[in-house]
């Protein structure tokens, strides 16, 4: 790991440890926020609306990110983000302790906090580099936004102790100008960082062309995002209600997920070198081991918090696999679909990509109270049921993906009138 992060360049290496403070910042933040609420005595209801508000805004916002790096350049949209959510963490701490006024400005952070996506969507398309080294850059990303996420709760809590919720969306604040000034001084862009114009076959890349390209694979992503989402709606009840685990119980078992999900950035790469898998079969491994665990998870043999979480570590070492090997997958797709700037078709796509996680962050809630619903009951394991049931609803979509990859390819070589390439492919 240490070794991948001193083999990046400067601009490479900034956007890794951009998302370690990306994630630190955000985790002190959504850890103190619900105390914060309970202090200014918000009812139940709208702490529950306040905290929807988030996701239900960036189904829509992902498109004026895709919008602001085609204009721009993703490095100048990114340090934007950065700026704008800075303000808007900012105006979270100081705003009037009410519901209209903290809704309004939250508001600022959830149309502009898609630095995450940024980060990553200027990683995979770095030019020169190759399939492999561009995953393992991924997991190196991930791997130092998962150790951010595990330690900024911690700080987190230590700063709110000390000082309130005001100091926690101040150090927020400071943490994203930090890496939004970082970024923009970094090593100058090329002039042709803006998407630059088409030529030949090639098609200029739309936000509608640019999904439509990897419709599969947001299909694909759907159930694997709500899956995920439904195994960790209400995590500590759940907990509770199964094996009667206390509060250190159930943050120790989200903790072991947190680091296994931490090794998968460190092992996406090995694993990739030693198999010569590439990013399509990688997700469906992962979707498969999902499965194999979600299956563990939700039948009778678990029946001690112990057993759970040694079911639970392997599952999100799968989902961070997925998630480290998805965005090169979806760049795979663009190119071979021949569009002129795979990185403004890939910006489009992931922005695509963030709509459909915030999707399912809406429907997760619902759908896990429907499921405790029908399956009541003292040991009844609900949300790994309604993971499970959601996951294998993905794994056909990962069978097929490498299939549709290659059609795509063959007819992006067809169309630029390379026969011959293709039968040599073949």
């Amino acid at each position: 790991f240490v070794a991948e992060l001193a083999q990046s360049d400067r601009r490479q290496f900034l956007l890794c440890l951009a998302g370690f403070a990306d994630l630190f910042c955000v985790s002190m933040v959504i850890t103190c926020l619900p105390i914060h609420l309970k202090q200014i005595d918000m009812a139940p209801f709208y702490m529950g609306l306040f905290q929807s508000e988030y996701g239900a805004v960036q189904i829509f916002s992902s498109s004026i990110c895709g919008r602001l790096v085609r204009r721009f350049g993703a490095r100048n949209a990114h340090s934007l983000c950065c700026v704008a959510s800075a303000a808007g963490y900012l105006a979270l701490g100081l705003g009037p302790p009410d519901f209209p006024s903290l809704a309004s400005l939250r508001l600022i952070t959830a149309l502009f906090k898609h630095t995450q996506t940024l980060q990553r969507t200027q990683l995979a398309s770095s030019p020169d580099v190759s399939e492999s080294r561009r995953i393992r850059l991924l997991g190196s990303h991930s791997t130092l936004s998962s150790l951010g996420f595990i330690v900024g709760p911690m700080v987190g809590g230590v700063a709110f102790d000390f000082g309130g919720f005001r100091l926690v969306t101040g150090l927020a604040c400071v943490g994203f100008l930090t890496v939004g000034i970082a970024t923009a001084v970094s090593a100058a862009a090329p002039a042709a960082e803006v998407a630059p114009k088409s030529s030949g076959r090639s098609s200029r890349p739309t936000p509608t062309s640019s999904a439509l390209a990897v419709a599969d694979l947001l299909t694909l992503q759907l159930p694997m995002s709500l899956a995920a989402q439904l195994f960790r709606h209400n995590f500590a009840l759940a907990l509770n209600s199964r094996f009667s685990a206390s509060s250190a119980g159930a943050g120790l078992a989200t903790s072991l997920g947190a680091v296994s999900g931490l090794l998968s950035g460190l092992v996406v790469g090995p694993l990739q070198s030693a198999t010569g898998l590439g990013p399509d079969r990688l997700v469906l491994l992962a979707a498969t081991g999902q499965a194999a665990c979600l299956s563990l998870a939700s039948s009778g043999l678990v029946t001690s918090l112990a057993q759970f979480a040694a079911a639970q570590a392997p599952l999100s070492f799968f989902n961070g696999l997925a998630r480290d090997a998805y965005p090169t997958l979806l760049r795979c797709r663009l190119v071979s679909s021949s569009f002129a700037c795979p990185e403004a078709a890939l910006t489009d796509a992931m922005a695509a990509s963030q709509s459909v996680n915030s999707l399912a962050r809406l429907l997760a809630p619902l759908l896990g109270g429907c499921v405790e619903a029908a399956l009541p009951g003292h040991e009844a394991p609900s949300q790994p049921a309604a993971a499970l049931i959601s996951v294998c609803l993905a794994c056909p979509l990962a069978a097929a993906a490498p299939a549709v990859n290659w059609l795509q390819s063959r007819r992006g070589r067809l169309a630029a009138g390379c026969p011959d390439a293709d039968r040599k492919s073949r």
